[in-house]
């Protein structure tokens, strides 16, 4: 079966910034905390990618993840 590939589409990519950060004002108070700004850099980034769902942009989410002993 063939699939769709978005070659030579344009996509966002999105760096450690999840839709469960942007649910709540709570939320937005603490993404990038020592970022001046950072509650309107949040807002920024969700309608950003709100944006580019509705025009059917590819959204690429890439998390960053530690390991439990942060030896790495």
């Amino acid at each position: 079966m063939k699939q769709n590939t978005i070659v030579g589409k344009t996509a966002i990519i999105v760096v450690d910034i999840f839709e469960s950060d942007f649910s709540e004002e709570r939320a937005f108070s603490e993404g990038i905390p020592s970022m001046e700004g950072n509650i309107q850099r949040m807002k920024t980034a969700a309608d950003f990618i709100k944006k580019g769902r509705q025009l059917d942009i590819p959204i690429i989410v890439i998390h960053e993840v530690h390991r439990k002993d942060g030896i790495d």
